[in-house]
């Protein structure tokens, strides 16, 4: 039978999770927004838009802008909305108010990054190293932004955080796949930058740019994706046989094949988005597929480290490991 707490509290996983959905289509439009060249949209403006809070007469690119800016801006609302329903639903202390105010704090900090690329410049045709930082900044506070809502919808349903705990062979390997995927994730919106700004015709000439000593650095970088996406993916495929196929948890198990089906077909895309040049609707795809990839891991680790440590017998029967 369900419990009366349990039911006032199933609003708020599915909110939860619907917010994370939301926040990942925003996340998909901020890339339109630069593979499109509209990052100027607003010119240097921030939070106006070229000055005015409705433009008068607006380009293509100023509503592409204009809309990112304003479904940023939901999303922003709807985590505080989720930071005062937790604390009004859950006890102090509880994992799910935890969560929401790192998911809170890493949202604002979310919002200053891309004011900070708007009033800096470090839009349209910029081919600064600045931008390319700032670029890899943004990418990884995403990461740990969507990863903050993932858990706090989790734990929110009864779920248990991951737990990284000192001398746990299992703890550190997680914590390395979670370093990876990241450092993958910000050297894909390095090379997917220098894909906009520097465009090829054709397969052979871009990897013979690629590999040029007198190339632009942004196409030189462009290189460290596709190796570190390779071998991290190695990494990923690895980390799942060794703690989702050791897991006692059906949940943990469905997430490790998640990730593992998501981790082969995000190489598989990859190839694909090097042979066609990296189309817009590809790099879209490929950004989806990885921010799958990544909450795959996150929930695959979540049951795997969050649950109690035990041990499976010979006939199926599992028991606590001894203190």
């Amino acid at each position: 039978m369900t419990s009366p707490e349990t039911e006032i509290q199933r609003p708020f996983v599915r909110y939860s999770w619907l917010l994370l959905a939301y926040v990942t289509a925003v996340i998909l439009w901020g890339a339109y927004v630069r593979a499109s060249g509209s990052g100027a949209g607003c010119g240097s403006h921030w939070p106006l838009c070229n000055g005015e809070i409705v433009p008068r007469h607006p380009s293509a690119k100023t509503l592409i802008e204009l809309g990112h800016r304003i479904t940023s801006g939901l999303s922003a609302v709807g985590v505080l909305i989720q930071l005062l329903w937790s604390r009004r639903l859950f006890a102090r202390g509880s994992s799910t108010r935890r969560w929401a105010a790192y998911g809170a704090a890493l949202m604002i900090l979310e919002v200053m990054i891309g004011a900070g690329i708007v009033l800096l410049e470090y839009v349209d045709m910029n081919a600064s190293v600045g931008r390319a930082l700032w670029m890899a900044v943004h990418l990884v506070n995403t990461f740990l932004l969507v990863g903050a809502l993932t858990l706090t919808a989790h734990v929110a349903g009864g779920g248990k955080p991951p737990r990284f705990r000192l001398g746990d062979w299992r703890a550190l390997v997680g914590l390395a796949a979670l370093v990876g995927t990241i450092f993958v994730g910000a050297s894909g919106a390095v090379a997917a930058l220098g894909d906009t700004l520097f465009p090829a015709q054709h397969l052979r000439t871009a990897l013979a740019a690629d590999l040029s000593a007198t190339a632009h650095l942004l196409v030189r970088l462009r290189l460290v994706h596709p190796f570190a996406a390779v071998f991290v993916g190695g990494f990923l495929l690895v980390v799942r046989m060794l703690l989702a196929g050791s897991s006692a948890s059906r949940d943990g198990q469905r997430w490790g094949m998640c990730l593992r089906v998501s981790v082969l077909a995000q190489l598989a895309l990859g190839l694909v988005n090097v042979m066609l040049l990296a189309p817009i609707w590809l790099q879209l795809l490929h950004l989806l597929l990885a921010d799958v990839v990544w909450i795959s891991l996150v929930m695959m680790l979540a049951y795997c480290l969050g649950e109690e440590d035990v041990v499976v017998e010979a006939d199926g029967e599992t028991h606590e490991d001894e203190p």
